[in-house]
């Protein structure tokens, strides 16, 4: 749905240990100046529009991928 929360950020299809490892390579990062926020398509990918989201792994909106996304995506690890 428009809006929704995604957690597999690899794309994989299951949120695992891919999924944290892409998380902890993008640890604090900052998101702040990402222009296209981050939506889920029917298909389950991160999208906007036609392209790509900026900063995906910024699961919580909170603008840098810090301790709050990966307690997020641990939540909800399969």
């Amino acid at each position: 749905s428009n809006g929704g929360a995604i957690f597999d950020v690899d794309g994989s299809g299951t949120v695992d240990a891919g999924d944290i490892a892409l998380l902890l390579l993008q640890y604090g990062v900052d998101c702040s100046a990402a222009t296209r926020p981050c939506y889920s398509d029917s298909l389950g990918r991160q999208r906007l529009g036609d392209g790509p989201c900026d900063c995906p792994e910024d699961l919580d909106g909170s603008g840098a991928v810090d301790a709050g996304d990966i307690g997020l995506l641990l939540l909800n690890f399969s």
